[in-house]
């Protein structure tokens, strides 16, 4: 990767890449006004000597100005997050489908007064299956189905789905890719399997996965999923994936009301540990959810650091990768970024084997998480 700041000398360094035989293969431009990456992309474009290049250019959501230019990804990254660059720059690459974009077509109203109960839906067509072993995750994802209209049941692993999916009809299942056991992957190929015998009632699966880069959604494509979700589901893709999955006969209309509280607001005293807008992504500015979503995270995330600790003391790095993995999903989820970030490091030393990273970390993992506590329980 290669800085450039002065947005006048971007063509003649892609031409000069391009001759050298170091050709980029991708542009990404900060939203520095729309008119003025149009026309950087448009410059870059006609030169004869910028070698195959595409372009990556950040925009604000609201914003619904576009320009139909070839080979340019639009990409709504305000904040820039990492997940959401990656999948940009991917995307750019041509490693995977470009985001959708949502406009306020896709705006959902969210507090709806009463989701049906498992029976209701069963009896609808409309009972959700979730697959997923992380509570926190599960519980966020609960949630926002309640808030959109929908019943679900959840499998804490693939083996417990299957066995649901035996004794419930149901017209979705959206299912976690990496669990232990049997993985979302394999737990697609049984569904499918089982399906031969009755192709007329084949159920639609989304993948609910961490990565949205090629090698992964090809595998989800390549198991006989039908769709997939990023984590964190936001929850206007959310419903707009279930609109078109769900079957059609078994849609109802379920009374919503408007939003009328407040966002959640940061204590006063400087950073938080915890980037609400991440979770207001996910249920709008809901500040009851989102304030029991955060207050549910504890105990589980908890726990999940004492399996840490704990298999640091039995010197076990499978142990440590686990749980490190677990704490690191659910505090994405709620967007406790710093605990996930040591997580991550923490996982990845230990899958490398190496003791003294792992050893010099595990200890800051509580005081990070004691941090991200104390927040929420002052809430």
């Amino acid at each position: 990767m290669t800085l450039q700041a002065d947005l006048n000398q971007v063509n003649a360094q892609i031409s000069a890449a391009a001759t050298a035989d170091a050709s980029f293969d991708v542009l990404f431009m900060e939203n520095i006004g729309f008119d003025n990456c149009s026309e950087i992309v448009r410059t870059v474009q006609a030169n004869p000597n910028a070698g195959d290049i595409n372009f990556v250019l950040q925009v604000d959501r609201r914003n619904v100005e576009r320009e139909d230019l070839d080979d340019t990804v639009y990409a709504s990254l305000n904040p820039i997050k990492r997940g959401g660059f990656l999948r940009a720059v991917a995307a750019g690459c041509g490693l995977t489908s470009p985001e959708i974009e949502y406009d306020q077509t896709h705006e959902v109203a969210l507090n709806v007064i009463e989701p049906p109960s498992v029976e209701e839906a069963e009896e609808l067509g409309q009972l959700i299956l979730l697959a997923e072993d992380n509570i926190t995750n599960q519980r966020v994802i609960l949630r926002q189905l309640n808030s959109l209209g929908y019943a679900a049941l959840i499998a804490d692993d693939s083996e417990l789905a299957l066995k649901a999916m035996e004794e419930h009809n149901f017209a979705i299942l959206l299912t976690d890719c990496h669990m232990p056991n049997l993985d979302g992957f394999n737990l697609t190929r049984q569904v499918r399997d089982n399906e031969r015998e009755n192709p007329e009632e084949r159920i639609p699966i989304v993948a609910i996965t961490a990565s949205a880069l090629g090698e992964e959604v090809d595998l989800c494509y390549d198991s006989g999923m039908d769709d997939f979700l990023s984590k964190p589901v936001e929850i206007a893709k959310l419903n707009a994936t279930l609109q078109k999955w769900m079957p059609v006969n078994g849609t109802s209309e379920i009374e919503k009301t408007e939003q009328k509280t407040a966002p959640v607001k940061p204590q006063p005293g400087g950073e938080v540990p915890v980037d609400v807008s991440s979770l207001q992504e996910l249920f709008g500015d809901d500040e009851e959810t989102i304030t029991e979503i955060l207050k549910e995270f504890v105990e589980p995330s908890q726990e999940c650091t004492a399996e840490v600790i704990l298999a640091l003391e039995e010197n076990s790095l499978a142990g440590v990768s686990s749980g490190a993995h677990k704490l690191k999903s659910a505090a994405r989820s709620i967007g406790a970024a710093e605990v996930a970030d040591l997580c991550e490091k923490i996982e990845m030393e230990s899958k490398k084997g190496n003791w003294e990273p792992v050893r010099n970390l595990t200890p800051q993992l509580k005081t990070e998480l004691d941090q991200v506590v104390d927040y929420i329980n002052g809430l």
